[in-house]
C-alpha cells in the first residue's frame, strides 16, 4: 500500500512572506513607539512654552518694580536712599605679618 504525502519541504515563498510578517509586526511597533516619543516632546514643549511665558511675566513685574524705584521726581532720594552728610569709610588696608613676628 502506498501513502501520498504531501511534501514537507517549506517552500521558499511561505519564508519570504514569514519574513515579511515579522518586518511589518516589527515595524509596526516601532511606529507606535516612534509616536509615542513624539508625543511626549510635543507636551514637553508646551509645559516649557508655559514656564517661560510665566517666567517672562514675573521678569516684567520685576522690572516695573525695579523701574519705579529708579525713576524717583526727586533724584536724589534714589529708591528710599537717604545721602549722607558725612560718611565714614572702612579703612581696609592690609596688615602684613610674617611669621617671625610670632
Amino acid at each position: 500500500m502506498t501513502f501520498i504525502q504531501p511534501n514537507k519541504d517549506k517552500s521558499v515563498l511561505n519564508k519570504i512572506l514569514m519574513l515579511f510578517a515579522l518586518f511589518t509586526v516589527l515595524s509596526s511597533a516601532w511606529l507606535v513607539v516612534l509616536y509615542n516619543n513624539v508625543v511626549n516632546l510635543n507636551h514637553g514643549l508646551s509645559r516649557m512654552k508655559s514656564e517661560f511665558s510665566e517666567i517672562q511675566s514675573q521678569n516684567m513685574a520685576i522690572k516695573s518694580k525695579v523701574f519705579d524705584l529708579i525713576n524717583s521726581s526727586d533724584p536724589l532720594n534714589f529708591g528710599g536712599l537717604v545721602q549722607d552728610k558725612n560718611p565714614e569709610y572702612i579703612d581696609v588696608r592690609p596688615t602684613w605679618s610674617f611669621a617671625s613676628d610670632y
